[in-house]
């Protein structure tokens, strides 16, 4: 399969599709505050790929090849987390635990199902709290959260009258349900259930088309914060749950123009926001561009932004190792991925002895159906 092929098939149908299917008529909120003072991110030239390398936001880089067998097989549509005990994988609706020292399969936390403490769906919406050890996935009303070790912890029900499909727990008692294109974006509840206060949206559009609603949440600096898939801005919640921008995301002419959507050419050429994680020193923004994934860098110290090569990877030139595809920026950690048939393929047409650096040499033996080899560093 060829590479960039496979690297789509990483990124399964997660939005990408969208802008072919159900996005006409479709409004994008961007805040409640003037955005024109926010610092801005450049991403008007995301056509100006280069490079980001490792060493750019890492020296510490670590492998870890992930045990292969029937009852951990990691399908392509997956997200990676890490803390310092294990390497989490969210996939085909599962739950994964690994061992970060040698990659070997220790559980599966519950199963996708309708009973007693089973969960309807995975989330990527911070699924891992590292304080608590906890996991957390959806029901069909809520959140629940399990321990490392599979036993479920609490369940929390959104209230009945909120049509949030993404949830988050922004404090200890303090839940946060986003809505896309309603009256009220956010709906705040606590753990009960009990609605707390809403955040309005003060653009709605009249739409006949229906689509899941998107958006993503990070954890930067012990606090979450809110982007929107067709938004431009990046906001912060707070634990009272008061909403903040805190950066525009200047997208120029790919910035989806909702009148244009049915215009599948002009539509190719706007960005949908996937991911974003945020350090002391970086934005990291993933995005589909011409139906591909994309990654660029803010060094929101220079206020520079760099964009990745095609495929949106990592060049790793701390071990001259295969690109890396990026999958989570959290706790001052980045961890991303090298697909076991992308690695074959690289170390077909590496001519250097790689296989001497001892980082690397126990990653030989990897086989085309293995789980992805998983790519860790701390970051600067």
């Amino acid at each position: 399969m060829a590479f960039s092929k496979r690297i789509q098939e990483a990124w399964g149908n997660r939005w990408y599709a969208l802008p072919f299917l159900a996005l006409i008529g479709l409004l994008s909120c961007t805040g409640e505050k003037n955005t024109d003072v926010l610092p801005a991110v450049d991403l008007t030239g995301v056509t100006n790929r280069t490079e980001i390398k490792l060493s750019d936001v890492t020296s510490d880089v670590t492998y870890v090849k992930l045990e292969t067998n029937d009852s951990c097989l990691i399908g392509n549509n997956f997200q990676l987390y890490a803390d310092d005990q294990y390497i989490f994988s969210f996939s085909n609706g599962q739950i994964y635990l690994f061992d970060r020292k040698d990659g070997h399969f220790v559980r599966a936390i519950s199963k996708r199902g309708e009973g007693p403490g089973e969960y309807s769906r995975i989330t990527r919406q911070l699924p891992v709290n590292e304080r608590e050890r906890s996991v957390s996935a959806y029901t069909g009303k809520g959140l629940i959260t399990y321990s490392y070790e599979g036993e479920m912890i609490n369940q929390v029900n959104r209230p009945e009258n909120a049509a949030c499909f993404d949830l988050v727990r922004v404090a200890p008692d303090l839940y946060a349900g986003y809505q896309f294109n309603m009256p009220d974006k956010l709906i705040l509840f606590d753990k009960n259930g009990n609605e707390v206060k809403r955040v309005a949206n003060p653009k709605v559009a009249e739409t006949n088309a229906f689509l899941v609603p998107n958006c993503g949440f990070f954890e930067y600096d012990n606090q979450v914060n809110l982007f929107e898939s067709l938004g431009d801005t990046i906001y912060s919640i707070s634990p009272a749950g008061d909403l903040s921008a805190r950066y525009r995301l200047d997208w120029g002419s790919h910035q989806i123009v909702i009148e244009n959507m049915s215009d599948q050419v002009a539509a190719k050429e706007y960005c949908y926001p996937q991911m974003i994680g945020e350090t002391g020193d970086f934005l990291f923004i993933s995005y589909i561009y011409q139906t591909k994934p994309a990654l660029s860098l803010y060094n929101k110290r220079t206020k520079q932004v760099t964009h990745a090569a095609e495929g949106g990877t990592l060049t790793n030139d701390v071990d001259g190792f295969a690109p890396t595809t990026l999958s989570s920026v959290s706790n001052g950690r980045l961890v991303g991925y090298v697909n076991a048939e992308t690695f074959l393929e690289w170390s077909e047409s590496e001519s250097g002895d790689w296989a001497s650096n001892p980082k690397l040499a126990p990653l030989k033996s990897t086989g085309e159906m293995d789980n992805p080899i998983v790519v860790i560093g701390q970051l600067h």
